[in-house]
């Protein structure tokens, strides 16, 4: 799946980003391990809350740039999405 945040992040700017998991997949299971990777910005702190994802993002490079989000659930299962964020310089 590849989705693309509709508010964009400023450089140098820090903002909150969210995934949410669909909670039928993940049914009864529970997200373990989470992670957020990509380049043209930076990650700081990720969160879980239930099936919500949330990073923090600064802007580092104009552009659009790919951040992966992945999971690992109780049960064993993993599974990802990506999604597009574009970062200006204004």
């Amino acid at each position: 799946m590849s989705e693309r945040y509709e508010k964009p992040l400023h450089v140098a700017k820090t903002d909150t980003y969210t995934v949410t998991v669909n909670s039928t997949w993940l049914g009864i299971e529970t997200l373990t391990t989470v992670a957020v990777t990509t380049a043209g910005v930076t990650i700081g702190a990720v969160t879980k809350l239930d099936n919500v994802i949330q990073t923090e993002l600064t802007g580092v490079t104009v552009g659009t740039h790919e951040l992966e989000f992945s999971w690992i659930t109780s049960g064993g299962r993993s599974d990802c999405t990506t999604v597009a964020i574009i970062v200006k310089d204004c």
